[in-house]
């Protein structure tokens, strides 16, 4: 049996009806959220200058990050095709 034959059509309605609406609640930590995110976006902007490594500004926003009381995981990968290292910063609440 596919996978798509196996699919709850009626709770893939439900899931997108929950997340469709937002309440207080959730909309102020969006809010929230959005505000971190934008304040670790300007500081990797601002630091990014040639002789900087990159793990100084994944520190730098990970730690923005961990100031506001968030967990923060950082993971590293290597790029094959253009042979460079991208440091990616999962955040969670």
């Amino acid at each position: 049996m596919k996978q798509k034959e196996r699919a709850s059509v009626a709770l893939i309605k439900a899931v997108v009806n929950l997340r469709s609406v937002k309440d207080k609640y959730e909309i102020e930590e969006l809010e929230k959220a959005a505000a971190i995110g934008y304040q670790m976006h300007v500081t990797s902007m601002k630091m990014a200058k040639p002789g900087i490594y990159e793990r100084e500004i994944a520190g730098a926003i990970e730690g923005i990050a961990l100031s506001q009381g968030l967990v923060s995981l950082s993971q590293s990968s290597y790029h094959k095709m253009d042979r460079r290292y991208t440091t990616m910063i999962i955040v969670r609440f």
